[in-house]
C-alpha cells in the first residue's frame, strides 16, 4: 500500500490523516515520559523516574524517525544524571553533541557532558570561582580527574564554538592549566 505512489495521490487526505495520527501519538508518548518525570522529580519518587526513563528510552528505540527523539534522548539524558547513572549519561549526551541536528540541544547536552564527566570522576567544579593564586609555578601534571574535566572542556569549545557559555569554560580550563605551571597551554585556551 505504501509503495503505490498513486493510491497516495488519489487518497491525499487520508494520507495526511495517517501523518496527523503519526505526530499525536507521538507527542503524547512524549507527554506521557513528561507527565511521569515531572512527578518523580517533584516528590522525589525514583519509581516515577523509572516509568519515565522506560517510556523515553522506548521511544527513541522505537521512534527512531521522529522529530521528537533528540529531545527524548536528552531528557533521557538528564534522568539518567539526576538519578546518578553518569557513565550512561555521558554516553546519550556524547550521541546527542554527535548526532543531534538542532544547536540548542546540541549545546545543552555538550554543556550537560562537562557536568557528568566531573561528577563521575568526583572533579570539584565551580565555574563561578575565581583562583587568583596559582598552586605551582613549576609545571605538573593534571589530576586523572582534572584530565576528565579537561578532554570534556576541550570537546564542549571544539563543538560549540559559538555557545554563550564558551568564555567560562574557557578561562576554567586556562586556570586550570595555570594553576599546574602550564602556562603555554593556559594561554592557548585565552
Amino acid at each position: 500500500l505504501t509503495q503505490n505512489q498513486k493510491w497516495w495521490t488519489q487518497n491525499e487526505d487520508y494520507k495526511n490523516i495517517v501523518f496527523q495520527t503519526q505526530d499525536l501519538l507521538e507527542f503524547n508518548l512524549i507527554k506521557s515520559a513528561e507527565y511521569h518525570a515531572e512527578k518523580g522529580y517533584s516528590n522525589n519518587d525514583e519509581s516515577q523516574l523509572q516509568i519515565a526513563k522506560s517510556r523515553y528510552y522506548n521511544f527513541i528505540t522505537k521512534y527512531t524517525w521522529s522529530t521528537y527523539k533528540e529531545y527524548a534522548k536528552l531528557e533521557l539524558a538528564d534522568l539518567e544524571y539526576f538519578l546518578n547513572n553518569f557513565n550512561q549519561a555521558s554516553n546519550y549526551y556524547f550521541e546527542i553533541v554527535s548526532e543531534a541536528t538542532s544547536a540548542s540541544l546540541r549545546e545543552e547536552a555538550a554543556y550537560s557532558l562537562i557536568w557528568s564527566e566531573v561528577k563521575k570522576s568526583g572533579y570539584d567544579l565551580n565555574f563561578d570561582s575565581i583562583n587568583p593564586v596559582l598552586r605551582n609555578t613549576q609545571k605538573t601534571a593534571l589530576s586523572p580527574e582534572e584530565k576528565i574535566f579537561s578532554q570534556a572542556a576541550i570537546f564542549y569549545i571544539t563543538k560549540i564554538p559559538t555557545s554563550a557559555r564558551k568564555n567560562k569554560i574557557i578561562y576554567k580550563l586556562a586556570e586550570l592549566y595555570a594553576e599546574h605551571g602550564d602556562f603555554e597551554a593556559s594561554v592557548q585556551y585565552l
